[in-house]
């Protein structure tokens, strides 16, 4: 009955959690970019939600070494190894890391996905550059280069449709 319970809860935050996510990506899209200005602008991964995530992954990582500590290596070993990856790939969206900025010669920010978060490395590609644009199935936008290199970003970045926006302008053929 216990497991039942479990899962019943989990259900419920998961549902919470998708309503959530909906009403932030509508917000976020309408909301003004930092930095904009005349053909200029930057958005930032939502710095709440990233605290958020962080914050769960620390919850589960104590989850996790309290669980080893009462004995039940499995349970506890797999919290630990959902936690760990968890908060390290998104403690980088607290900072600047993983900014999209744009102006009149082109845009930069994060070239990498690595499963559901963004990669460490930047790049900038010039508007003249850009052949397209797409989505990963792990629900990044990006646009890609005639070279192959993308810049991605997502509907958790506050101020998401200014960018994309600033793309449609100035990108002949953004297919997506």
């Amino acid at each position: 009955m216990h497991y039942l319970a479990s899962i019943l809860h989990v259900a419920i935050v998961a549902g919470l959690t998708a309503l959530a996510l909906f009403a932030i990506r509508k917000a976020g899209a309408r909301r003004r970019p930092a930095g904009r200005g005349p053909g200029r602008g930057r958005i930032s991964p939502g710095k709440i939600s990233a605290a958020l995530v962080v914050l769960v992954a620390l919850a589960l990582l104590a989850g996790g070494v309290a669980t080893l500590a009462r004995g039940e290596a499995g349970l506890g070993a797999l919290l630990v190894a959902v936690a760990l990856p968890l908060g390290l790939f998104m403690a980088p969206s607290l900072t600047h890391r993983h900014d999209v900025y744009w102006d009149g010669d082109g845009m930069s920010g994060p070239d990498r996905t690595f499963g559901l978060t963004l990669g460490w490395t930047t790049t900038r590609i010039a508007w003249r550059d850009i052949a397209g644009t797409g989505r990963t199935a792990t629900g990044y936008d990006y646009v890609e280069s005639r070279f192959g290199t993308r810049i991605y970003w997502s509907y958790l970045y506050p101020g998401h449709g200014f960018l994309e926006q600033a793309i449609a302008m100035r990108v002949a053929n953004p297919a997506r």
